[in-house]
């Protein structure tokens, strides 16, 4: 099954990158986002990516990477959305 991820981020500049894991950080279905510069902290741009998985209740966790000596982004929301038939097709 395919769902599309959407984070509502602001970064400048782009130094920041969120993991996404299902169930847990140390399976193999992270994904990274990179995350484009918005030009400026106050400018959301919601960042997509697709994510697969298995029917069921399943963990998201977050992981946000970025330089260590700022800030490295906003963080909004999120939103897990199934894709329809048509749109899951590779």
């Amino acid at each position: 099954m395919k769902y599309t991820l959407n984070l509502a981020l602001t970064n400048t500049p782009a130094k920041g990158v969120p993991a996404v894991w299902r169930d847990s950080r140390t399976t193999r279905t992270a994904r990274s986002l990179p995350v484009s510069n918005t030009v400026g902290w106050y400018k959301w741009q919601t960042q997509t990516t697709t994510v697969s998985g298995t029917a069921g209740v399943h963990d998201i966790n977050f992981v946000f990477k970025g330089d260590a000596t700022g800030q490295i982004f906003h963080f909004d929301y999120w939103k897990l959305n199934k894709k329809n038939a048509e749109e899951a097709k590779p």
